[in-house]
């Protein structure tokens, strides 16, 4: 995916990896912009003290911070993670998604129809300039039509196809996966009989739910659906509802978030 040039906007939401973590603060990597960094500091990770800023930064973490400095003489971009809403971490996230989905059509479309990859990064390049991202090009698809495809060059047949995936497919909603760690064990005699039996009726309590084995005494509870917050209610019962019947079968059962 094309990466953004220059410096983002103060006050803008973006999605970082973390790079580097030191005592008092963090280096994050901004997946959108092209070869630019910003610093986390401890005290813009979450409202009260932090005795270790490891606890709750790691190399490789994703997370969606916003800006609240930038100083291009310096190469400079403050960050903050506490004034980051849940509400404005979702949207943000939904947003990069959508973003992907564009920029992996476009390739599918060039390849059916013969363009080289040079060509379409060039292509995407010339939306990003006019229309600051992918996602905004294609609202303006929905919006005004073939008016939007003025001076990109590209085929009626093209324009057809992205109009269609567009209107059809962009937004359509798809599955969410939702994961959680789980640690399940027993120091009874017939403790493999009983855990077949947890696991069992567990399943019988939500269809939408599956198990991996990852190796004693771990596994992988995942959870499929339409819905991100129905799912993480159907999560929530269903922690409940295991750690009654684990109590039931004297199994010892430790469930974590992914």
């Amino acid at each position: 995916m094309i990466k953004k040039k220059g410096y983002p906007e103060p006050k803008e939401l973006v999605l970082c990896t973390v790079k580097e973590v030191f005592s008092h603060s963090a280096f994050l990597t901004l997946d959108e912009y092209e070869r630019k960094e910003g610093m986390l500091h401890i005290s813009q990770i979450a409202y009260g003290r932090i005795r270790n800023i490891r606890d709750h930064v790691k190399p490789g973490k994703k997370m969606i911070c916003k800006v609240t400095r930038t100083n291009p003489s310096k190469g400079h971009i403050d960050l903050s993670l506490k004034i980051v809403s849940q509400i404005d971490s979702k949207k943000k996230i939904n947003e990069y998604r959508r973003e992907r989905r564009i920029d992996s059509f476009l390739h599918v479309l060039a390849k059916k129809q013969g363009m080289k990859e040079a060509d379409v990064k060039d292509l995407e390049s010339r939306i990003i300039q006019d229309f600051d991202s992918l996602s905004e090009f294609a609202t303006s698809v929905r919006e005004t039509g073939d008016e939007t495809f003025k001076g990109l060059k590209v085929g009626k047949k093209w324009v057809e196809e992205f109009k269609k995936f567009v209107e059809q497919d962009l937004d359509k909603k798809k599955e969410v996966e939702i994961k959680a760690n789980m640690k399940v064990f027993s120091k009874q005699g017939d403790g493999v009989e009983r855990i077949k039996n947890f696991f069992s009726k567990l399943k019988k309590l939500n269809k939408e739910v599956s198990f991996e084995y990852l190796g004693a005494p771990n596994y992988m509870l995942r959870l499929v659906s339409l819905d991100y917050k129905k799912s993480e209610k159907q999560l929530a019962k269903l922690t409940e509802q295991a750690e009654k019947m684990a109590r039931e079968e004297k199994i010892e059962l430790e469930i974590t978030r992914k």
